[in-house]
């Protein structure tokens, strides 16, 4: 269902919301007195997300082609 799922939310992202959350600011957050003493945090089960390399290097050529292209209409 994977590749299913992906058209769906390319072609109806307005129907889905992703929350994509730094790990530091969550960990802050957890400190802070709002969070301190509550029972039902689970920091344990966070997940952090790491970035593969080739999909820097897809972001990179992005950017740069995309650079390239505002060079070129200016």
């Amino acid at each position: 269902m994977g590749g299913t799922r992906g058209r769906i939310y390319i072609k109806h992202a307005e129907l889905f919301k992703a929350y994509l959350l730094i790990e530091e600011d969550i960990l802050d957050l957890a400190r802070s007195e709002d969070y301190k003493d509550c029972p039902d945090l689970k920091l344990d089960e966070l997940k952090p997300f790491l970035v593969p390399i080739w999909m820097v290097e897809k972001m990179q050529k992005a950017m740069e082609a995309q650079k390239t292209e505002n060079d070129v209409v200016m």
